[in-house]
């Protein structure tokens, strides 16, 4: 017989209290296995001769047993119906069941140790990366302005709101009984999806599935989910068509509105039609995926009397009224009457400026927003901070450009002009160079490449847009380097902090889950039975999620699943943060490293909890 290896020499007990020891988990929260196996060798090492001995005993009857159990399961034949083998409990992970046969789940320990990452300063501050990026290469910084440069107050959302909901009582009908409507905040989540067709708001992940879904102010559940989507799945192919995305910080009160409108209509039984007027679907998609949802029009009850309009129309509305507010001047204007209500200033921008001045760093404006409003909100922002080197806000930039229109202006853009004192656009032949100090309007990303000499790395543009500032300049090949401004993560960040001990309870009943299937294969034709564990799983998740939002759970993640708007982020952000000032914490040579997640196969064979002993 071949020798017994000190490893195998102690026991199963003893081998597992130093598996669980927090001395022996790495990075990963994983037991560092050859860490283990070296600590056994030198214990083994300091032992005397007798002592041995008696380990040596104990380890030959470790194998007999073992090799016993290996004999008795190869030789073991089994019915081939599939039936839960009821042997299979927690019962040594959280003790035995109680007198109802309830198991108390709070005695799990938290064995999972999550690796701490570096970061500067406090953990909202951070800057966090997808893809590696030296700010030394970076020439020229560009900035949008509305949610980035400028950061909206709530209060700002309710006049959005409040201004929204006028408008379709005034402009367009809408019984008075809406302007007593509030602003609900949490019906509104940035990367929703609107089925303009049936009304509902949808969560997907980046595979089209739905992860949450909500109609008016309701939840639905899961068959009511699969009573529309029979495979809890949409068709990508009418995102844009049937499916409206909200990618912006400015859908949240829309969202919200269009909720409660539904929900104001509905409550009044007064039933929204998924067909216009005539008849005819509205959705012009009835051939595509209409096959996988429900088609039959549902008649309204004797109770119910039809609102005279559809989920789509109501959406058209909401959509048109949001839209003309932004740019008829209305929104703006009252933003500026009360700009400390409604903007929040931070001595932080214009010293970050000054520091990336001084580096010799360029700095330039592109935003949609047109010269008076911009000229507004920069002076607020940067007026109260002027100095011998800067006697106008503008003086900060070396290039300013409004009315970019983006993402048209990654595209073919538009005539550059400039713009003068009174907003007046000026005729001039085609610029050779940016002035610094004029504002312009107008533009193209190829001009501006000519104009600047940069080529795509070197150029760092910061917005809050995932599509129209981040997705867009990579899908038309401008090659920008993005940071993504995701003003959500520093409440998402104080509610991780604050249920962290929350999170780790949840992967260890994971674990567990997955730990009562250890040692089986194919030869297996019993179940375990974890039907408990599952429900206390699917409950555990669920408060998770309401910690963040009682609708849709985190920005990032519902149901344990990234979410959509989570992929974007990584995809197509090279780093992202909660605000531009955080760049102030970071030297402007600084080197971005990305965090690569492993990917299942490497886990396990790089240290991975069942990594071969």
């Amino acid at each position: 017989m071949e020798p017994i290896s000190p490893f195998h020499i102690f026991t199963r007990e003893q081998r597992n209290i130093l598996f669980e020891s927090q001395e022996f988990i790495n990075q990963e929260g994983h037991t560092d296995t050859g860490a283990v196996q070296l600590e056994i060798k030198k214990k083994w090492e300091e032992m005397s001769e007798e002592e041995k001995k008696i380990y040596e005993e104990k380890a030959e009857k470790e194998r007999e047993i073992y090799m016993k159990e290996v004999e008795e399961k190869n030789s073991t034949t089994e019915e081939n119906k599939l039936t839960v083998r009821k042997d299979v409990d927690i019962d040594n992970e959280i003790g035995k069941p109680d007198e109802e046969g309830k198991y108390d789940f709070t005695k799990i320990s938290n064995k999972k140790k999550f690796p701490r990452l570096h970061h500067q300063g406090d953990i909202r501050s951070r800057i966090f990366a997808n893809k590696v990026m030296n700010l030394d290469k970076i020439k020229y910084f560009g900035f949008d302005m509305d949610y980035t440069l400028c950061e909206y107050t709530d209060e700002y959302e309710e006049l959005c709101f409040r201004m929204a909901k006028e408008r379709l009582v005034h402009e367009r009908g809408y019984p008075k009984e809406i302007l007593q409507l509030s602003y609900k905040p949490e019906l509104g989540q940035r990367g929703l999806f609107l089925d303009k067709k049936f009304g509902h708001m949808l969560k997907i992940d980046n595979f089209g599935y739905i992860l949450a879904a909500t109609h008016g102010m309701h939840k639905l559940k899961k068959h009511e989910i699969r009573k529309f989507y029979p495979q809890k799945i949409i068709n990508d192919d009418l995102i844009g068509k049937r499916y409206h995305t909200f990618t912006s910080p400015f859908g949240k009160p829309e969202i919200s509105l269009y909720s409660l409108i539904v929900h104001y209509f509905e409550s009044r039984k007064m039933r929204i039609a998924s067909h216009d007027d005539f008849g005819a679907l509205i959705a012009q998609d009835s051939s595509s995926d209409d096959e996988e949802e429900v088609e039959e029009v549902i008649e309204p009850s004797a109770e119910e009397n039809e609102a005279n309009i559809s989920y789509w129309s109501l959406f058209d509305d909401v959509r048109d009224v949001c839209h003309k507010m932004h740019i008829d001047g209305t929104l703006k204007s009252e933003t500026v009457e009360e700009i400390e209500k409604y903007v929040h200033r931070s001595e932080d921008l214009a010293l970050l400026f000054d520091r990336m001045r001084d580096q010799n760093k360029k700095i330039f404006l592109l935003t949609n927003s047109g010269h008076g409003y911009t000229e507004s909100i920069m002076e607020y922002l940067l007026g109260s901070y002027l100095t011998d080197k800067y006697a106008s806000w503008r003086d900060y930039f070396d290039i300013i450009i409004t009315n970019a229109a983006k993402p048209k202006f990654f595209q073919q853009g538009s005539i550059l002009r400039e713009v003068d004192n009174q907003g007046r656009l000026k005729w001039s032949a085609k610029p050779k160079e940016f002035k610094r100090g004029v504002v312009y309007t107008g533009g193209s990303f190829s001009l501006f490449r000519t104009l600047t000499k940069t080529m795509g790395s070197e150029v760092l543009y910061v917005g809050d847009n995932i599509w129209g500032d981040i997705i867009f300049s990579r899908k038309s090949k401008c090659y920008w380097r993005t940071m993504f401004i995701v003003r959500e993560l520093d409440v998402e960040q104080n509610k991780w902090n604050a249920n962290q001990q929350k999170y780790n309870y949840l992967e260890n009943l994971k674990y567990l889950r997955t730990k009562s299937f250890s040692g089986m294969t194919s030869s297996d034709k019993v179940m375990p039975n974890y039907k408990e564990l599952k429900k206390k799983i699917s409950q555990c998740t669920q408060e998770w999620d309401n910690e963040f939002n009682p609708y849709y759970g985190s920005l990032f993640r519902t149901n344990g699943k990234q979410s959509h708007f989570a992929h974007q982020t990584q995809r197509y952000s090279d780093i992202y943060t909660s605000r531009v000032t955080n760049l102030i914490n970071y030297p402007l040579f600084y080197v971005f490293g990305s965090f690569g997640k492993r990917i299942p196969h490497e886990l396990e064979q790089y240290g991975g909890e069942n990594q071969k002993k």
